[in-house]
C-alpha cells in the first residue's frame, strides 16, 4: 500500500513539473470567441474552446481544441499567474454551460410584432 502512495505522490509531482515547465498560454475572449496567445502576444490559435478538466481553486487545468484540426493543447492556469478578478472572470467563463440563445420563431402573415 505505501509503495502505491509513494508512486502516485512521484507521479504527480512528475505531472505538477510537466505542466509548469511549458511555456505560458493566455486565453483571449474577444466578444465572438476564444482565442489563444503565447507569453508574449502573438497569436497561435485563432479560434477554439477551452474546455474545464480539473478546478482546484486556485489552479485549473483546461484542454484546449482548435477549431482547426491541430491537436488538443492542456493549458495549466493560476490565480497568482491571472490576477484575483481575472481569475474569478476566467472560472466562470470557463465552468459555464455553453450559453444557447433561442429567437421566437417568426409568424408568417402576421405582420409586424406587436410591442
Amino acid at each position: 500500500m505505501s509503495a502505491l502512495l509513494v508512486a502516485s505522490a512521484l507521479l504527480a509531482v512528475g505531472l505538477y513539473r510537466y505542466l509548469m515547465a511549458r511555456p505560458v498560454s493566455r486565453l483571449r475572449w474577444d466578444g465572438a470567441g476564444w482565442g489563444l496567445l503565447a507569453a508574449d502576444g502573438r497569436l497561435l490559435d485563432a479560434a477554439g474552446v477551452p474546455t474545464l478538466m480539473l478546478d482546484w481553486g486556485d489552479w485549473m487545468l483546461l484542454r484546449w481544441r482548435s477549431d482547426a484540426a491541430q491537436p488538443s493543447r492542456w493549458l495549466p492556469m493560476s490565480r497568482g499567474a491571472a490576477g484575483a478578478t481575472a481569475w474569478h472572470a476566467l472560472r466562470v467563463a470557463v465552468g459555464a454551460p455553453p450559453v444557447q440563445v433561442r429567437l421566437p420563431k417568426p409568424v408568417l402573415g402576421a405582420g409586424a410584432p406587436a410591442a
